[in-house]
């Protein structure tokens, strides 16, 4: 099962199977946060940005105003998640926590 990422326009191709992916669908966030921090289990990592990528590139784009600037605050964003998924594991939903990251990161991108 091939899914599109909206973060980075490229194609992710999870090694789990599709029944695998689907049951992934109904997982909450800390679990999936839990899963990709102790397991490195990719999917788990994907399952999240699918989910909430566009919230992310929304808020950014709100905030920045440029199709480009939110782009690659998304992608900061997501790449700073994955360096504090261990931290953000205790979590129930992550979405407050990417939409502060994506206010803070658009405005730190518009300063450049």
């Amino acid at each position: 099962m091939v899914r599109r990422a909206a973060v980075s326009g490229t194609m992710m191709t999870p090694t789990e199977s599709p029944a695998a992916l689907n049951s992934l669908a109904d997982t909450p966030d800390g679990e999936l946060l839990r899963r990709f921090s102790s397991r490195k289990e990719e999917a788990a990592f994907c399952e999240l940005v699918l989910r909430h990528s566009g919230m992310v590139i929304a808020t950014a784009l709100r905030r920045g105003g440029s199709w480009e600037l939110a782009q690659e605050a998304a992608q900061n964003v997501f790449t700073s998640l994955s360096r504090k998924a261990a931290r953000l594991a205790g979590v129930t939903t992550i979405s407050p926590w990417l939409h502060r990251a994506a206010v803070l990161e658009a405005a730190a991108l518009l300063r450049r």
